[in-house]
């Protein structure tokens, strides 16, 4: 209890997540359900962009990029979202020349069907 303040003792479970990274003109394809996230992983010194495709109906994903921080925080970049949204782009000029983790969220909100949507990411 109490977070990394508190006091508790015991056994314990760490989940550990490897995020998949995205590739230069590779195309990712995945399918997320309502009320949940996929995660992916960039690592650049360098502009990019992110292109986004919803291939099925159903749910409206929010495409997230964020840098991890060197306190391991995760400071929210850019985010691209809409009921109506089917494709997009997102560019990111990073303010340093060093290499820096970015994290790409692409996420649902709540729904009462069980319902799942197909998207394609492409790193550019």
């Amino acid at each position: 209890e109490g977070g990394r303040a508190g006091d508790s003792v015991g056994e314990y479970f760490l989940d550990f997540n490897q995020l998949p990274v995205l590739n230069v003109d590779k195309p990712l394809t995945g399918k997320i359900t309502a009320d949940s996230v996929d995660y992916y992983a960039i690592k650049t010194g360098s502009s990019f962009s992110v292109a986004y495709e919803r291939l099925t109906r159903g749910l409206y994903p929010r495409l997230n990029i964020a840098v991890l921080r060197e306190d391991y925080d995760l400071h929210e970049v850019a985010r691209l979202a809409g009921e109506t949204l089917v494709s997009g782009a997102i560019g990111i000029a990073p303010e340093t020349s060093e290499a820096q983790v970015y994290i790409v969220s692409v996420e649902t909100g709540y729904s009462h069907e069980e319902i799942a949507v197909e998207y394609t990411l492409v790193l550019e």
